[in-house]
């Protein structure tokens, strides 16, 4: 009886991470985002900060949203540019994928 507990407690949480992973983080390692996209998702707040701040700008959310970011193994997130006020724009890969770019200088 133990075991089988055991067992299906290992499963479960298993089971969980992965779902979390999957919702709270669903870039695409290589493609550029707008920082408001994935902030959408949620599970970014920490890359965010130590992003945002190694790269000498603030966490506030406007910091956030007009960034692009790049996502890189694991679903993690690489600062690319601050693009400015309502300047990150998405474009549409595919009918679930969205890309992020700047449309002009900060």
């Amino acid at each position: 009886m133990k075991l089988i507990f055991s067992t299906i407690s290992l499963l479960a949480l298993a089971s969980l991470s992965t779902a979390a992973k999957v919702n709270g983080k669903p870039c695409t390692p290589g493609e550029e985002y707008c920082g408001y996209d994935l902030w959408r998702t949620g599970g970014y707040g920490a890359y965010f900060n130590a992003e945002l701040r190694a790269n000498g700008l603030g966490a506030k959310d406007d910091d956030v949203h007009w960034t692009v970011f790049e996502c890189v193994e694991d679903s993690d997130i690489k600062f690319i540019t601050h693009c400015g006020n309502h300047k990150c724009k998405p474009w549409k890969k595919s009918e679930y994928e969205l890309g992020g770019h700047c449309t002009g200088s900060s």
